[in-house]
């Protein structure tokens, strides 16, 4: 089943930190056209992305920090890539998650640092345990991003829930959050 399992198709989707929009427009392709809303504080990058990328998405310009202007129980899944280290209110952005998403939602917190190996350029990353503890409410599975990613490229029917991915995640400097809402089915 792999990672696109956990993305509902016909949304709608929550992308926060979209940047120019890369990853907004493989959403808006697996979920279907206007599923997406991307969320991003830099008025330029979601400009470019509505103009040149993603145009069926919707946009808004928003800091996470002071909370999410959207709609409670909304979204069908949410979807951070590289982004949730640097976040300073991490429990605030997480209790905000749990707010917009619906009962059932999934979550993809993609390349989210280890906080074991401080970086310059990494935010302020947790060690995994704690992302874990943040996303309870999801029976969060954070895997090792070197095996992802190789899965990925290799295999379209890989299994999140194979133990090789998560095996080792304390030594590892970049990972991945996957999960589903209390309710909802755990794996992919």
């Amino acid at each position: 089943t792999g990672l696109s399992g956990l993305l509902p198709t016909g949304g709608p989707i929550l992308e926060i930190g979209t940047g120019c929009g890369h990853s907004t427009f493989v959403l808006g392709r697996h979920a279907g056209p206007g599923t997406v809303v991307a969320v991003d504080h830099q008025f330029a990058q979601l400009y470019a992305a509505k103009r040149f990328i993603a145009p069926d998405a919707h946009y808004v310009c928003a800091d996470v920090e002071g909370g999410l202007p959207l709609a409670s129980d909304a979204f069908s899944a949410v979807v951070m890539s590289d982004t949730f280290h640097f976040v300073h209110a991490k429990q605030r952005l997480a209790a905000e998650l749990e707010r917009v998403a619906r009962a059932d939602a999934s979550l993809v917190l993609s390349q989210i640092h280890n906080g074991l190996f401080p970086e310059p350029f990494a935010g302020e990353p947790l060690p995994p345990a704690d992302y874990a503890a943040m996303f309870a409410a999801w029976a969060p599975r954070i895997v090792r991003n070197d095996r992802l990613l190789e899965r990925m490229a290799t295999d379209d029917g890989f299994d999140l829930a194979d133990p090789e991915l998560s095996s080792g995640v304390e030594g590892e400097r970049s990972l991945s959050l996957t999960g589903k809402r209390a309710g909802a089915s755990a794996t992919a």
